[in-house]
C-alpha cells in the first residue's frame, strides 16, 4: 500500500524490482532493476475505513521462493516526466499463486 502523490500535471506510478538489495552508493542504483508501470487499485473498503494508504498493486510472474526488493515511485505527467527520488525499499518473497491484498 502507498499514499497518493500529487502534482499539477497528474501522476503515474512505476515499480522497480530486483533480486538483490539496491546499492545507493552507485551512480545509477536502479540501472539493473526491472521498471514496470503500475495500475494501482484501491482496497474495497477504503472509503469506509481509516486506511490512509489508498493504493496497492500486484506484481505477478516472479519465480517462487526468492526474495525481491521493490521501490514504487511517482512520475508526473509533465513533458519532462519528473520522477521522485524516494529510497524506501520493501522486500518480499512470493510463496504461491492466488491470494489478494488484505
Amino acid at each position: 500500500y502507498w499514499d497518493v502523490a500529487l502534482d499539477l500535471n497528474g501522476v503515474d506510478y512505476v515499480v522497480y524490482w530486483q533480486s538483490w538489495p539496491f546499492d545507493w552508493s552507485l551512480a545509477s542504483p536502479l540501472a539493473g532493476a526491472v521498471r514496470v508501470g503500475l495500475y494501482p487499485s484501491q482496497p474495497w473498503d477504503y472509503a469506509s475505513t481509516w486506511n490512509t494508504y489508498p493504493y496497492y498493486a500486484t506484481v505477478t510472474g516472479l519465480p517462487l521462493g526468492a526474495t525481491y526488493y521493490f521501490i514504487i515511485r511517482a512520475v508526473d505527467r509533465s513533458a519532462q516526466r519528473n520522477e521522485d527520488q524516494n529510497r524506501v525499499v520493501l522486500s518480499a518473497s512470493p510463496l504461491g499463486s492466488g491470494g489478494s491484498p488484505p
